[in-house]
């Protein structure tokens, strides 16, 4: 889902490469996007943060029946 949905993004077409999206998942069913590794401008960034929150389903982890924050960094290559 996610790939075809950055395919789809017309102002993303200009990157050439692999951009590597630097998260960790938070507690409000979003990714919480730390850095990227990469050429990208900051409306390039926007778009794929909101791509990225907008097609991935996320659940929660939950600590004592309350949602919390992971505070383990993880890495998500991207492909253009």
């Amino acid at each position: 889902m996610i790939r075809i949905a950055l395919k789809k993004e017309k102002s993303l077409k200009s990157i050439n490469g692999t951009i590597k999206v630097i998260f960790k998942f938070g507690k409000e069913d979003v990714f919480l996007v730390e850095e990227f590794k990469g050429e990208l401008s900051p409306a390039q960034q926007d778009k794929i943060i909101k791509i990225i929150n907008s097609t991935a389903i996320l659940t929660p982890a939950y600590y004592q029946n309350k949602p919390v924050d992971l505070y383990r960094r993880m890495s998500l290559p991207l492909k253009f």
